[in-house]
């Protein structure tokens, strides 16, 4: 018994265990002590399949609360605060408990509508901009 790949068309589709007069019809058997399945067959040599790229990871942006602050005059802190008053708890909770406001949450798109409704798009764009991380 020894190491053999199992090859269709070129590509290593299994490695098994067999004996010099095993016959698998429709495949090419070759005894090989390193090919993995994946692996290319040119006919005399194997060859490892080039990996995958890792997949590419966005991560949203994120606006820092201290920048919603910072860009906000004094008159928007003021409506903001009175706003934030006005929050169910969860979302009150979700505002008080974290460093920064994440552009995937629904937090965001929350307050986006609510200063929208306030200040107009173009300052609540603004007062919401990722903050440069």
């Amino acid at each position: 018994m020894s190491r053999v790949a199992v090859v269709k068309d070129g590509v290593v589709v299994n490695v098994i265990e067999a004996g010099p007069d095993f016959r698998l019809p429709g495949f090419t058997l070759v005894a090989s002590d390193v090919a993995g399945v994946g692996w290319l067959y040119d006919g005399k040599a194997f060859k490892a399949p080039t990996p995958a790229p890792p997949p590419s990871v966005e991560t949203p942006p994120i606006t820092y609360k201290a920048d919603v602050w910072r860009r906000a005059t004094e008159a928007q802190a003021a409506v903001i605060d009175t706003e934030l008053q006005k929050l169910d708890v969860r979302r009150r909770r979700m505002w008080d408990d974290s460093m920064y406001l994440d552009h995937s949450d629904e937090l965001v798109a929350f307050f986006r509508t609510m200063l929208t409704q306030t200040f107009g798009a173009t300052e609540a764009n603004r007062i919401l901009a990722p903050s440069n991380v």
